[in-house]
């Protein structure tokens, strides 16, 4: 069992909104987002005596399963922001953890953030069960707040869809668990979204995002990704590997 050395269970750092963190409209980018909650999350879970680190002893590692994003209000280019993160206990066979992104001089709710983890074993690919090695660990170091109520559910596939491209997966797709990096696949989501979609100023901010994540796609796998529209304002977007699906997005646009 990890031993508890936090005396904080929470984790809050700055956020500065750089220029590779924005799109063409100077708005924080989901993939950017993404790869900073991945980096505070494994900072808190370090912290509490369960980060990758940690994990690695037992040959065991955390991996996302599925996110729903809101943004209350984009953060912008050149803004300074906070980002909080905590762990709010079990639901299920997931870990929850909530994340919001203040404005550092008003403190104001710009993004809120659940997602729902689980462990895996490095050489099976298995999934583990958390109360073997980590489970009164997260209940006694668990806050009891939402970012959002509800944790983010399994997405449906649907079937009228389009294919939009494929996609093989390169060297740069690749994280340190030897698969495609969470974030990737949010950036192939919103690649395929329309380009002069996506470019017009009018009616095009994103307002929230949520993506479930089913299973492992490795080097040099070809990802056929299709898109479907949900209404006017929402976009499915879905990635396969054959007939397996890997991955599936739901945008909601302003």
């Amino acid at each position: 069992m990890f031993r508890i050395f936090a005396l904080m269970n929470n984790y809050i750092t700055s956020f500065p909104i750089s220029s590779f963190r924005v799109d063409c409209h100077k708005r924080l980018k989901p993939y950017a987002f993404m790869t900073m909650a991945q980096e505070v999350a494994n900072l808190n879970a370090s912290a509490l005596g369960c980060g990758y680190s940690h994990l690695l002893e037992h040959n065991i590692t955390w991996v996302l399963s599925r996110m729903k994003t809101e943004y209350v209000k984009s953060p912008i280019f050149l803004q300074d922001t906070v980002m909080e993160t905590w762990h709010k206990g079990m639901n299920g066979p997931f870990s929850i953890r909530d994340f919001e992104v203040r404005d550092a001089s008003t403190s104001e709710i710009l993004v809120r953030c659940t997602t729902s983890w689980v462990l895996v074993d490095l050489d099976s690919r298995h999934l583990v069960r958390m109360d073997r090695y980590i489970g009164p660990l997260l209940e006694q170091t668990a806050i009891k707040k939402d970012a959002i109520v509800k944790p983010a559910g399994k997405i449906k596939p649907r079937s009228e869809i389009t294919f939009a491209m494929s996609h093989k997966v390169l060297f740069s797709d690749i994280d340190y668990n030897m698969h495609v990096n969470n974030a990737k696949y949010m950036e192939w989501a919103i690649d395929v979204i329309d380009a002069r979609e996506r470019a017009d100023t009018s009616n095009r901010e994103i307002a929230s995002y949520e993506i479930t994540f089913n299973n492992e796609a490795r080097m040099e796998d070809i990802i056929d990704i299709y898109i479907g529209n949900i209404s006017d304002r929402e976009r499915y977007v879905e990635g396969r590997r054959g007939n397996e699906i890997i991955f599936q997005s739901i945008i909601n646009f302003l």
